[in-house]
């Protein structure tokens, strides 16, 4: 007897085997059934007839073509004739997980050896099995050659808002596909995914929480919060979310951007870079249909992004270029703060980022409106919460401020305050007899804390002992003057701006990075983060001495917290603008009869800023070389400005970054038109004024220039030598033409060329013009002047003013 009926006989003849008798082919299948049931039930039932073991491996026979299908006919049988009448049946009997297989190692070892990824063969993978039936032809219907859309079994939550509410929700009009019964799957899957990693990124110890009873919230815990180290976080802890946000954020073009940019940092051909993606994905290809979808989409986001067809065809650009076309709207940023707004409404406590953003919108005086919106949206806490949490932080700055108040009686005080006057104005949208528009003045101050104060540095007797004894009316100017260095200003001052201007010299650049950094260093500063601490805003005006003397008394002794007896020894430098010095000293001559030092303010020194020192020097230079009376016609700053494009800028109000512009530019101006003339010194070569003065620079130094072999010693000397002509006190002194001038220092005396055309005509000007520093526009053709009595009456007596300026000047220096 035989396991299981023998198959109708069926002649499977080949020409290979014409020798072979009718019998021997007659007789194949039952002895191809005997081979292939050999040793199948062992262990089952008893040993009958079909012999003992046999371990020989079974054959097919060689003059029989059997190909996969046939093998797959052969199981199939077999499947059936064991009991299973499906595929399904065999597969869910044989991973049925509430079934123990301990009876036959065989069976529980060749289960594990699948489930466990343990074949040799990727293919056999069991992902990619599933992979292969979720792409199979069978899988998928096509209606008029679309494929059929899945439909999907959703929480109530994810639902419309349209039915949202029903009572019952709607069941799947059709049965799913097997392809679609896949992804309907593993979209379930793909939720409890994302349901374990949210929990797990709602655990404190990734920062993200704070709880009422979790410490308060410091300034320092809230700067120090990151925004690329909660992405790292969310990444590493949630990739499932991170990649499904990513997937929508990033366009094709920015992922091509991204590869390009590993492909330069890591010197890789792309075809050596590896995405990640799983090993399945190449094995078979979408339906056309998807593919078709995929264009599309890769259209549409081209479209969107704009140039990104134009990018296409450009060379593969420097990694920094990539990071500056990529991180003008970084998709991975925006990404991390949606995960960050969606916890905040899965958990109320993730607030980490919308108390970060509220407190930005309330120092960027946003309205309270906005505010409310940005909470309803997810991006900020509610006003009153923002209210409360500011006073959290206030408390926290109070507590840091007397941190700075409890210094080291042996150091001193380690800090500088620095305070100006605020003012607000506050309009009566309605004004009447006793409400009207006025300003709020107050104090805004700041505490900066110092480093590397050494020793004894801040001691008040020294300073104080040196003020009773008059020490100040002893300084002279030659003090003053011998207490400038300068070989320093000489040094590197002209060399770095010709480097600036000049491309040609780039060459030198190191060297000129040496000398400032090493030769005349003055005091090299270690690389540091600054400590700056905000104080509260008072409503003491400190325009008057008694309301700076109020504020100093909030400050040291209100916020500070400093004892006043601690302060008899030290010196604690107050720095603001001119008023608020002024206020200072006046303070400390009211109070010089005192009884106690603190009430003297004896601690107290007056520094002020450098950024005002600036200002009003600037002023100073405007007032004195600013001719208006004479107009632009006259060379000083009002000429200049002129040359310069600068117009516009009103002497007057002295804006300070607008005038302290006009006076860089100047100043480089100066000193290449310096350059220019020592260049033509030394090459005898000069450029006309329709040539720009950066471009006839460059031309000397210009591989055809005949300043090409410079040196950069050379260099330097040309540097000292336009400094000694044109920059120093002794230039402008021998510029008055008082003394002989020194041929050596000077060369040989210039002569200006012969206009042979005509006296009417104005020379021919062979200085370049200042105005084309930043613009290629070649300078206005000068016109033909017809000379008049009036304007020739007139020179004399501008000639005069000209000279009375120029006197007082001279009696000012």
């Amino acid at each position: 007897m035989h396991p299981f009926p023998l198959p109708p006989l069926r002649k499977m003849i080949d020409t290979s085997t014409q020798t072979e008798t009718v019998t021997e082919v007659v007789n194949l299948p039952n002895q191809l059934a005997i081979d292939f049931a050999s040793n199948i039930f062992d262990g089952i039932i008893p040993q009958t007839e079909i012999g003992g073991r046999q371990r020989n491996k079974f054959k097919w026979p060689l003059g029989v073509k059997i190909g996969a299908e046939d093998r797959l006919l052969v199981v199939f049988r077999a499947i059936k004739r064991a009991g299973f009448p499906t595929l399904g049946a065999f597969f869910a009997q044989a991973f049925d997980n509430n079934t123990i297989y301990n009876k036959h190692p065989t069976v529980y070892h060749t289960l594990a050896s699948f489930l466990q990824a343990k074949e040799h063969s990727i293919a056999h993978h069991p992902v990619a099995i599933v992979d292969l039936i979720f792409r199979h032809r069978k899988s998928q219907e096509f209606i008029n050659g679309s494929a059929v859309d899945p439909n999907f079994a959703l929480p109530r939550y994810s639902h419309p808002p349209s039915s949202r509410f029903d009572t019952v929700l709607g069941e799947l009009s059709r049965e799913n596909t097997t392809r679609n019964a896949l992804i309907n799957w593993s979209l379930h899957r793909m939720i409890e995914r994302i349901e374990k990693e949210t929990r797990e990124l709602l655990k404190p110890q990734h920062g993200f929480m704070h709880r009422p009873k979790d410490p308060a919230i410091t300034w320092d815990g809230l700067l120090a919060w990151s925004l690329k180290q909660s992405q790292e976080t969310i990444a590493a802890n949630a990739p499932a979310i991170f990649t499904l946000l990513t997937t929508i954020a990033v366009n094709k073009n920015a992922r091509r951007k991204l590869k390009a940019m590993v492909e330069v940092i890591n010197e890789e051909p792309g075809e050596n870079l590896h995405d990640g993606l799983p090993f399945f994905q190449s094995m078979s290809d979408d339906p056309p249909i998807e593919e078709n979808e995929r264009n599309e989409e890769e259209e549409e986001e081209e479209d969107e992004e704009g140039h990104a067809s134009e990018d296409k065809d450009e060379e593969l650009p420097e990694a920094t270029s990539i990071f500056d076309k990529v991180g003008h709207r970084d998709p991975w940023q925006a990404v991390t703060v949606v995960i960050l707004v969606l916890l905040f409404f899965r958990n109320r406590f993730a607030l980490m980022l919308p108390i970060l953003i509220g407190v930005f919108a309330f120092a960027c005086n946003a309205n309270r409106e906005l505010i409310s919106v940005l909470c309803r949206l997810g991006l900020s806490i509610s006003y009153s919460a923002l209210l409360a949490q500011l006073h959290v932080l206030g408390a926290d700055s109070a507590e840091q401020l007397r941190l700075f108040g409890a210094f080291n009686e042996l150091t001193g005080p380690a800090f500088l305050v620095l305070f100006d006057n605020v003012n607000k104005m506050q309009r009566a949208w309605r004004a009447t007899l006793g409400h009207k528009s006025e300003v709020k003045s107050g104090t805004a101050s700041t505490i900066i804390g110092l480093v590397g104060v050494r020793p004894g540095a801040l001691l008040s007797e020294p300073l104080n002992k040196a003020v009773s004894e008059g020490k100040r009316g002893a300084l002279t100017v030659k003090q003053l003057r011998d207490d400038i260095d300068w070989d320093h200003i000489r040094g590197v001052a002209a060399l770095r701006v010709w480097l600036k201007y000049i491309p040609s010299l780039a060459c030198h650049r190191a060297a000129v990075e040496g000398i400032f950094k090493e030769e005349f260093q003055k005091h090299r500063l270690q690389l540091r983060k600054s400590d700056i601490r905000s104080t509260r805003i008072t409503n003491i005006d400190e325009s008057t001495t008694t309301g700076a003397a109020s504020v100093l008394q909030n400050l040291i002794i209100g916020q500070l917290g400093i004892v006043p007896t601690s302060l008899h020894r030290w010196l604690v430098m107050i720095c603001g603008d001119q008023l608020s010095i002024d206020r200072i000293r006046k303070i400390k001559h009211y109070a010089r009869k005192f009884l106690t030092p603190f009430t003297r303010h004896e601690w107290a020194l007056p520094v002020i800023q450098l950024w005002h020192l600036k200002w009003n020097w600037q002023k100073a230079i405007f007032r004195l070389h600013w001719h208006r009376d004479l107009g632009k016609d006259i060379f000083g700053l009002h000429h200049d400005c002129e040359l310069l494009d600068r117009g516009k800028f009103n002497p007057d109000k002295c804006d300070f970054y607008p005038a302290h512009h006009i006076l860089e530019d100047r100043f480089d101006a100066v000193l290449l038109d310096a350059l220019r003339l020592i260049c033509q010194e030394e090459t005898g070569v000069t450029y006309g004024a329709e040539v720009k003065l950066t471009d006839a620079l460059s031309k000397y130094f210009d591989p055809d220039g005949g300043l090409y072999e410079c040196s950069f010693d050379k260099l330097r000397q040309l540097a000292g030598t336009v400094y000694r002509r044109y920059m120093c006190t002794a230039a402008s002194e021998d510029a008055l033409g008082h003394a002989q001038r020194d041929t050596e220092v000077y060369g040989p005396a210039w002569t200006a060329p012969i206009n042979e055309e005509s006296e009417d005509e104005d020379a021919a000007d062979m200085m370049p013009s200042l105005a084309p520093l930043g613009s290629s526009s070649k300078p206005a053709p000068r016109k033909k002047q017809k000379k008049s009595r009036a304007k020739a009456s007139a020179q004399p007596k501008r000639i005069l003013i000209w000279l009375v300026m120029n006197l007082q000047r001279v009696i000012r220096c």
